[in-house]
């Protein structure tokens, strides 16, 4: 029972963390900002919004009066010769084309009225970028407290799997490849299989144990990474879990501080297949740990 507790809490704080990062800046938004989502082909946004806006999952043109917070989450925007924003513009994960600059950022606070005025006070240019200084690394901060709370969760995780997945660690150096495509395969079959379970008599319900369920296999896959990881980098050391994690973790915190700093999308896209590569391998390793648990119930 006790062991079920901190399997579902486990679940939970992995899904919160996916989310908090959005969370963190939609947070500052009224309850009653409007919303504009799924614009394509330059389309404009016009009108007069006596609130805060949001614009989200969107490639636009912004000629609309705001005259409280806008709000872009994974959209670029083009401020158009009417946009006027009187209040704060927050940036995730998303790029803003002005008269003079290209903002781009994780995580950005902009000035809104120096964006009507299309012009910039002197120290506010960063790095083809505006932000408010103390906003400049939210996002690594974001992601340090990422770390924490996964670190946390992977130590749980190994004291319940245990001795357990010692064998997947001595085999990783012979399979990884076939793990990787694996993970790869199990990713682009993954949206038909969830269609056919859901409308089959499975039911919703089943699928979300299922989920649950993958979501403990994928952190065990994980984990076995990263003591491959650990042994390999440093055979000597006893503690190869801390060791792997810490590897893998400064990798990305510094490729984090790079894309803050120079604003270049090769960091982004870097990261991404950095990020690809950890998931489909845990993916492939996740598998074969369901596979096995199957085989020992039968």
């Amino acid at each position: 029972m006790r062991r079920n507790l901190i399997f579902l809490v486990i679940a939970l704080a992995l899904f919160a963390v996916v989310g908090s990062a959005e969370e963190s800046i939609l947070g500052k938004a009224e309850e009653s900002a409007a919303l504009v989502s799924g614009l394509e082909g330059g389309e404009q946004v016009t009108g007069e919004y006596a609130g805060d806006l949001i614009i989200q999952e969107s490639n636009c043109i912004m000629n609309a009066s705001v005259r409280g917070n806008l709000f872009l989450v994974d959209s670029t925007v083009s401020m158009g010769e009417k946009g006027r924003v009187e209040g704060s513009v927050f940036i995730k994960d998303s790029t803003l084309l002005t008269a003079e600059n290209e903002i781009s950022a994780a995580y950005a606070q902009l000035p809104g009225s120096s964006l009507a005025r299309a012009q910039y006070e002197e120290g506010e240019r960063v790095n083809g970028r505006t932000l408010v200084e103390k906003y400049r690394y939210a996002s690594l901060v974001d992601k340090v407290f990422f770390y924490i709370i996964l670190f946390i969760m992977v130590l749980i995780v190994n004291f319940l799997v245990g001795s357990r997945i010692k064998i997947f660690v001595e085999d990783m150096s012979s399979y990884a490849l076939k793990y990787f495509f694996i993970g790869l395969g199990f990713y682009i079959l993954l949206p038909v299989a969830m269609i056919l379970l859901v409308v089959t008599i499975i039911g919703i319900p089943v699928l979300i144990f299922l989920m649950i369920l993958f979501v403990f296999a994928l952190l065990v896959g994980f984990i076995v990474l990263l003591h491959w990881t650990g042994a390999r980098l440093f055979p000597s050391h006893k503690n190869a879990l801390f060791l792997g994690f810490l590897f893998y973790a400064v990798i990305d915190l510094i490729l984090t501080v790079f894309g803050i700093q120079f604003s270049h999308s090769v960091f982004s896209t870097i990261q991404w297949l950095y990020f690809s590569g950890i998931i489909l391998l845990s993916t492939g390793l996740a598998l074969r740990y369901i596979k096995n648990l199957i085989k020992k119930k039968n």
